[in-house]
């Protein structure tokens, strides 16, 4: 695994009771939603990926422990990482975990169930009509029936 699963089994326990929390795995890491949102998650690196929220980002990027989330090179507002080696045990864990699932709870559901691609191809109906058939099926000009011989005498 790419990720921590011991410090993921941490992060199940605080969310343990929890109604509407679910898992993806995506990118190398493990990320927990609560109705569908993302809540947190454990990366490669070892850090604590939070969602906290547009309003909230501000004042708790000016925390010690947490820096800015720029998984792809520009900085996500409401993203944040948590040092692993700052949570300081449980309690410290559980603030940022609940901080985190109580905001993704707070938002509204999210429709999609599961994000992963299905492993069966999608079918479709065969399209009819000229336009759409496959070019070599396709005359390169139209069909005129040709006239008849005149009959040898």
């Amino acid at each position: 695994m790419a990720y921590d699963e011991q410090f993921a089994e941490r992060i199940r326990r605080v969310l343990d009771g929890r109604p509407g929390v679910g898992e993806i795995k995506m990118f190398g890491g493990l990320c927990f939603t609560v109705n569908g949102n993302m809540a947190c998650g454990v990366g490669k690196d070892g850090d604590l990926m939070i969602r906290v929220g547009a309003d909230r980002h501000e004042e708790l990027l000016g925390h010690a422990d947490t820096r800015e989330m720029d998984f792809t090179g520009r900085s996500l507002t409401g993203m944040l990482y948590v040092r692993e080696d700052a949570l300081g045990g449980e309690a410290g864990l559980r603030h940022w975990v609940t901080l985190a699932a109580d905001y993704a709870g707070s938002l509204r559901h999210s429709r999609r169930r599961n994000r992963r691609p299905s492993k069966r191809p999608l079918r479709r109906p065969p399209r009819r009509g000229v336009a759409n058939r496959h070019p070599a099926q396709v005359p390169s000009r139209p069909h005129r029936p040709q006239p008849r011989p005149a009959a040898r005498q």
